[in-house]
């Protein structure tokens, strides 16, 4: 089956000037967030779809459209690493509903190692110390809550950080685990790419 991604078909011809959410189903304006302890959905109020994604288009979110016109986010995140070499991940709350590392978007203007070192402290409650640029590129298979499928993705390799890993309000666990112990059926697609790139491969092996 072709798979089907966010594109410029799915806005209004006008690109919104305010952040705006639109329903996964049926486009309308608006739907709002429900969390549980376990997880968040998208509810709309129009036509009563509850859905795991939404689309949103801000004018603060580091976005675009690329050469097919499909939507592409752009994002740091944070391979965190103990003395015993294992890497944190935490389970998300939000879809993907799998375990993942700390990350998330780019604001406009924002410096991408910026970035990583904030999505560390509000996802895992940790600032993580001369975190080092291990991979940048995109990828595809990368379905995010806000609709893309397609990251742009900056990635982050620290072993020292201030605090305690904590789980935070996007997070229902955290654990360490070795590399050669990571279920890649548990982990985010785009985890499961940037763990067998050889260049992430080598940071973590040599850590």
């Amino acid at each position: 089956m072709k798979k089907t991604y966010t594109s410029r078909k799915h806005f209004p011809e006008t690109l919104p000037e305010t952040s705006t959410d639109y329903c996964w189903e049926c486009g309308v304006v608006g739907p709002r967030q429900e969390c549980s302890k376990q997880r968040c959905l998208y509810v709309c109020d129009d036509c009563g779809a509850r859905s795991e994604r939404f689309r949103t288009w801000s004018p603060t979110l580091r976005q675009s459209f690329d050469e097919h016109d499909r939507l592409v986010h752009y994002g740091s995140g944070m391979i965190v690493q103990n003395d015993k070499g294992e890497i944190l991940l935490f389970l998300r709350r939000k879809y993907p509903f799998l375990y993942t590392i700390p990350g998330g978007h780019l604001d406009v203007g924002e410096e991408s190692s910026a970035c990583a070192v904030r999505e560390t402290e509000e996802e895992v409650a940790i600032t993580p110390h001369q975190p080092r640029l291990i991979f940048e590129g995109v990828l595809e298979d990368d379905p995010c809550p806000g609709g893309a499928d397609i990251h742009y993705w900056y990635l982050y390799h620290a072993v020292q950080w201030e605090g305690d890993p904590s789980v935070m309000e996007e997070g229902v666990r955290l654990k360490w685990v070795a590399p050669g112990k990571i279920a890649f059926d548990d982990i985010v697609p785009p985890l499961r790419v940037l763990l067998c790139n050889n260049a992430v491969r080598t940071a973590i092996m040599n850590r």
